[in-house]
């Protein structure tokens, strides 16, 4: 196969030949046009405007003359070019995260691999199934997080401001109600006192609108009020 190439950069004219089913080797020191041969083969095989080829010393013609317009020819049809230049080193070598484009697939993904990947995946089902069927088991697991939760942030025993830490430092007030409070014991030791402690702090921000209860409006005194605010 010949290659006609005329007027492509620093190529005035000439005729490379490559033999089918050999290694073609063409050597020549630096700038002589060895990627641009290779280039224009690609150009050419894949029918792409030429004009990128120009020569610097015909860039000053506007319009370029027909004489000096980059062209090229092949003897025969070419399938498929592949260039391994500085170019495919930087897109598909060098990756910033990556050393090479599709590692996973070069190394990693061997035969075995779906196979493996799909029996790991049926583990994976059979524990969901497993955590689906047992309630009681997400129940333990839940209470479980909760009190891992009340530890809080730290390396060794507990944080001062998990909640395990501010009830020992505060005391239980659940089970031992101050005696200021102890007309609300019934509330603060019922089953749902964390609603009712809920309610209770929202209705606070209701005390100074008037001289009376937020909630059935019978009249409240000063000291009524710092103790629900207690």
């Amino acid at each position: 196969m010949n290659l006609a190439i005329y007027n492509c950069k620093n190529i005035d004219s000439g005729v490379v030949a490559i033999v089918p089913n050999r290694l073609n080797i063409k050597y020549a020191i630096n700038g002589t046009g060895k990627s641009t041969i290779a280039q224009v083969i690609d150009y050419v095989s894949n029918g792409r405007d030429m004009s990128i080829f120009t020569p610097y010393k015909y860039k000053h013609e506007n319009p370029l003359s027909e004489d000096h317009l980059p062209t090229a020819s092949v003897s025969q049809p070419v399938g498929n070019v592949a260039i391994f230049n500085e170019a495919y080193v930087q897109q598909y070598v060098f990756q910033s995260t990556d050393l090479i484009e599709n590692s996973f697939e070069v190394f990693v993904r061997t035969p075995d691999y779906d196979d493996e990947l799909e029996k790991i995946q049926a583990l994976i089902r059979n524990i969901h199934e497993a955590f689906r069927n047992q309630p009681d088991l997400e129940t333990l697991i839940n209470e479980l997080t909760t009190f891992i939760n009340g530890f809080g942030k730290a390396k060794n025993g507990y944080s001062k401001t998990g909640a395990i830490g501010k009830g020992v430092a505060r005391g239980n007030k659940i089970q031992n109600v101050p005696s200021t409070l102890a007309e609300y014991t019934p509330f603060i030791q019922c089953a749902k006192n964390a609603k009712w402690f809920t309610w209770q702090s929202g209705g606070e921000d209701f005390l100074d609108f008037a001289e009376k209860c937020p909630y059935c409006a019978t009249p409240m005194s000063h000291e009524s009020k710092a103790l629900a605010k207690e």
